[in-house]
């Protein structure tokens, strides 16, 4: 694969589109690719993928590549201004299930066990509270 070819981002988001549900009416979340998030009209729930750190090549010459992504959960909050723990959980649980040890489009996808996930973060301006999961991938020529 050759380095302006790069899109794991892309490739993460066909793991999970149309896949991850919440509440009881099965609503599926909106997932957004690096860039592509919209500043307006995002649901009360969404994932967001975003580059998290340098992509390597592993190999001399280049071909092997390994980085990392960050699997943005983000969920509106309670009214009071609580995080919707259970809610997130669910959604957590759900990406875990879709994305550890997957593959797609040449890229492989695994949890980074060094730095799983970040404790949900309130965003009082916004009303939305965040967790992030930390997701290593790697692909070779040979995919």
């Amino acid at each position: 694969m050759n380095l302006s070819e790069l899109n794991p981002d892309i490739a993460l988001k066909s793991l999970l589109d149309g896949k991850v549900k919440v509440g009881p009416d099965a609503r599926i979340l909106e997932v957004y690719a690096q860039g592509m998030q919209p500043n307006s009209g995002v649901g009360t729930d969404f994932i967001t993928i975003l580059y998290n750190g340098a992509v390597s090549s592993w190999t001399n010459p280049i071909g092997e590549f390994e980085g990392n992504l960050a699997l943005m959960i983000t969920c509106r909050m309670n009214s009071n201004g609580t995080i919707k723990q259970p809610h997130m959980s669910r959604i957590v649980a759900q990406c875990v299930e879709l994305v550890d040890r997957k593959s797609s489009q040449g890229f492989f996808f695994k949890l980074d066990p060094t730095n799983v996930i970040t404790p949900p973060t309130p965003d009082y301006t916004t009303g939305y509270a965040t967790t992030a999961l930390n997701v290593a991938w790697h692909t070779s020529n040979n995919s």
